[in-house]
């Protein structure tokens, strides 16, 4: 904050981690996705997963667009924990023109926990929207203009579009029985809680990796742990995206399911001069329906 006033520090700082608690699902939901995307270690974001986070939001172009410059400064400070709530210094006066600054830019080799990713979260919404607005209200923004709206969307819309051509939902009506078997019947492994009762109707990540591991598809050379993970977190953002009831997140329920099995056999089977609709008919027979019910198609 470019203020020597202890109060409004104070007020600020409150305001800013009241609206990041208002918004804790969808950046929880948001982190897990770009985590899924990246291949940094467990739990963390790395350079290459962060600027597909800022280019999803649509912030490096535009009038008001974020530079490369700032995007990596934003990067380097967080993962340095030298600023928790703030503009980056000498942000607000940068000069209109960054592009000689953006060609020169060293790309970071460092990674980021999801602590400092929503660090950068604070700073970007300060570089994108402060000059008019303090700080909290900066991410508010920011939060409400472009990480909701765009984050995570791109290559979801994308491949939804692709899975809902009319013969892609006919192959998933003439299986819906044995598939709908299935996800009943693996959604419902973790039962040891109370929560987890009501949730027999969505499918977690353990529960959606032991149905991978007992089709024996991480035995396939296009398929890992970390693949079925980002499958996962790939099929969790919804159309109602920041209004998720929050005792479901990071649950899929069965449309999400079906959109998983796709994804699973665009990787299982990638030749891409065969029709989806005919690839999918034959993976859902050998790789799903077969193993895990013990018969084909019905």
């Amino acid at each position: 904050l470019n203020s020597s006033d202890p109060d409004l520090i104070t007020s600020e700082t409150a305001a800013t981690r009241k609206v990041v608690s208002k918004h804790r699902q969808e950046i929880k939901k948001v982190c897990r996705h770009y985590i899924a995307e990246s291949s940094a270690g467990p739990g963390c974001i790395d350079w290459k997963s962060y600027l597909s986070f800022a280019r999803d939001c649509g912030i490096v172009t535009g009038s008001n667009r974020v530079s490369i410059a700032d995007l990596v400064r934003v990067y380097n400070t967080a993962a340095q924990e030298e600023v928790v709530v703030g503009v980056i210094k000498g942000s607000e006066d940068k000069a209109e023109d960054d592009e000689e600054a953006d060609q020169k830019f060293k790309e970071p080799t460092h990674e980021l926990n999801q602590a400092q990713f929503i660090d950068c979260i604070v700073q970007l919404a300060g570089c994108r929207h402060y000059k008019k607005n303090g700080i909290s209200h900066s991410v508010l923004l920011f939060m409400e203009r472009d990480i909701l709206p765009n984050a995570c969307r791109t290559s979801v819309d994308d491949f939804r579009k692709l899975i809902s051509q009319e013969g892609i939902r006919q192959i998933f009506n003439v299986c819906n029985n044995k598939l709908t078997a299935i996800f009943r019947r693996y959604s419902s492994l973790d039962d040891s809680s109370e929560e987890s009762q009501d949730n027999m109707f969505s499918m977690n990540e353990i529960e959606f990796l032991e149905m991978v591991n007992d089709a024996r598809l991480l035995k396939n050379p296009n398929l890992n742990e970390r693949k079925i993970k980002t499958i996962f977190a790939h099929v969790q953002q919804n159309d109602d995206f920041g209004e998720d009831d929050p005792s479901l997140d990071l649950e899929m329920d069965y449309n999400e399911f079906c959109e998983a099995l796709v994804s699973l056999c665009i990787n299982v089977l990638p030749d891409p001069f065969v029709p989806l609709s005919q690839k999918l008919e034959g993976f859902l027979d050998k790789y799903i329906i077969g193993p895990l019910t013990g018969g084909g198609q019905a």
